[in-house]
C-alpha cells in the first residue's frame, strides 16, 4: 500500500492510522515476520492442517455510510478472510475456503446497530473450536463478533465435509484498510491484533 497517504493520529491505545477511503487508495501491507512473531505461526487460519482457535481484534472510528475493509488476507472474496464495515455501518467477517469438491464461505454480520457514528468502537472476532479426540468438530464450533465488549453475533461454520477438507490458505499479505483489490476504509483504525486462541468474553470486556 501507499503509506504516504495515511495520517498518523492519537488513538485509543496508542498511535492510530487515519485512512482516507477509495479516493486515496491507502492501506498498510503487513510484513509476514511482524505478524508471525506475535502468533508463533503463519497468519493463515482454517487450513487443512490446522483448524485451531483464533481471534482478531481492532479499534475503529468511522462516520460515513461507506463499506470499508478493516483487516484482510484474501483476494476478491476467495480463500481467506476479511473483517469489514458494511455500508450500513454493520461489522462483518467473511471467511472463504475451498477444495476440489466444495467451495464455501461463512459470513458473520451484526444487524442490530450501526457503528459508523464517529465514535471509537472495540471489535473482536473469535473462532472457537471444541477439543475432539477424533474426527472433525462441526456444529459446536462458532464464529463470534463482540463490539464494545458485547456479543453481537454468533454463527456456526460450514458443514462437516466442507469443514474437514476445506482450506482458506492463500499467499496474499495481511492488509489493514483494504483487501488486495480495494474496498478502502475511510476513518481511523488502531491496535489491530491477532491471537492464536479464541479470546474469552472476560478478556474481551
Amino acid at each position: 500500500g501507499d503509506e504516504n497517504k495515511i495520517l498518523y493520529v492519537p488513538g485509543v491505545v496508542s498511535q492510530a492510522f487515519k485512512f482516507r477511503g477509495n479516493s486515496f487508495e491507502s492501506n498498510i501491507v503487513v510484513k509476514d515476520s511482524e505478524v508471525n512473531l506475535n502468533l508463533g505461526h503463519e497468519i493463515n487460519f482454517y487450513t487443512k492442517t490446522s483448524k485451531d482457535d483464533f481471534s482478531i481484534e481492532a479499534w475503529i472510528n468511522a462516520e460515513k455510510f461507506e463499506s470499508g475493509t478493516i483487516v484482510s488476507k484474501t483476494y476478491s472474496n476467495e480463500n481467506g478472510y476479511e473483517l469489514s464495515l458494511t455500508g450500513e455501518g454493520e461489522i462483518s467477517f467473511y471467511m472463504g475456503s475451498s477444495n476440489s469438491v466444495y467451495s464455501n464461505s461463512v459470513i458473520v454480520t451484526t444487524i442490530d446497530k450501526s457503528f459508523n457514528d464517529g465514535e471509537w468502537h472495540h471489535l473482536v472476532l473469535t473462532y472457537d473450536v471444541p477439543e475432539v479426540t477424533s474426527g472433525c468438530p462441526q456444529t459446536s464450533s462458532f464464529f463470534k463478533i463482540y463490539v464494545d465488549g458485547d456479543l453481537r453475533k454468533t454463527t456456526s461454520p460450514p458443514g462437516k465435509d466442507r469443514y474437514c477438507d476445506g482450506s482458506s490458505y492463500n499467499n496474499e499479505k495481511v492488509r489493514i484498510g483494504s483487501t488486495a483489490t480495494g474496498n478502502y476504509f475511510e476513518g481511523f483504525i488502531d491496535e489491530v491484533s491477532f491471537y492464536g486462541q479464541a479470546l474469552l468474553s472476560s478478556k474481551v470486556n
